[in-house]
């Protein structure tokens, strides 16, 4: 049996196209692999054995048998020898697992593909809508300063993956904060609130950069210091001084 490498797909393609001689003849099959339980299969996508390309590879095994006196099935190891025989190697698949869910990442020599099955926050959006619906703008809880809804995060003041039911269910556990820097600094715990004002919880430099934004909203009164959402916010300067 001769096999001619013919033509890679175009595009997101990952069809590589063969013409296979044998004894009687030729055939041409576009190979391609898929995903299928973490594991990476081989096979056949189609084939043109005189009359065109068709997709339904049912039967192959008898075309291919007439068509060249060779005969495989449309799936299995000769199909990833003979896709990955010039050194192209499949992707590298690695499966992680963490309190959300799985991710599964696909790394190529020059894509990632990844996927994810994840658990959903089933009250965001709830929370999201306490905040924002219906608002053009909305003041950040840490600066003041005023932006549309797209600018501002529903920032968890206690880490939600540490919070319980019920706390999660809380519409104090949330604050708007704004893209422009707030939300950022409060959830790496470079700052907080206490006694309803924002305080400096870093106690090493950074850049020049960070320490404006820092000094700009230090001193500053929340508005959102209040009720339950107190206790969130002890929790978060207790957790990030500790």
């Amino acid at each position: 049996m001769v096999v001619e490498e013919l033509f890679e797909g175009s595009g997101r393609s990952r069809n590589k196209y063969f013409r296979i001689h044998g004894p009687k003849g030729s055939i041409k099959v576009a190979i391609t692999y898929a995903y299928k339980y973490g594991e990476i299969e081989y096979q056949v996508d189609r084939y043109d054995a005189g009359n065109g390309w068709i997709a339904n590879v049912r039967g192959l095994q008898e075309v291919m048998r007439d068509a060249i006196g060779w005969t495989f099935t449309h799936r299995g190891k000769w199909a990833e020898e003979l896709y990955n025989k010039e050194g192209n190697p499949p992707p590298k698949v690695t499966i992680e697992e963490d309190e959300h869910g799985k991710t599964v990442t696909f790394d190529g020599p020059t894509d990632r593909v990844t996927f994810s099955k994840r658990t959903t926050r089933a009250e965001q959006q709830q929370l999201r809508d306490l905040l924002f619906r219906g608002k053009e703008s909305v003041a950040c809880a840490i600066c003041a300063r005023s932006f549309p809804p797209e600018m501002m995060i529903t920032a968890h003041i206690k880490k939600r993956s540490l919070a319980s039911e019920s706390e999660r269910l809380d519409d104090n556990i949330v604050v708007p904060m704004c893209k422009a820097g707030c939300d950022a600094l409060f959830e790496l715990g470079w700052i907080g609130v206490e006694d309803g004002n924002v305080i400096s919880l870093r106690t090493q430099p950074s850049t020049s950069s960070v320490e404006e934004l820092i000094t700009g909203v230090k001193g500053r009164a929340c508005a959102y210091y209040r009720g339950s959402a107190i206790v969130y916010f002890q929790w978060h300067a207790a957790h990030h001084k500790s």
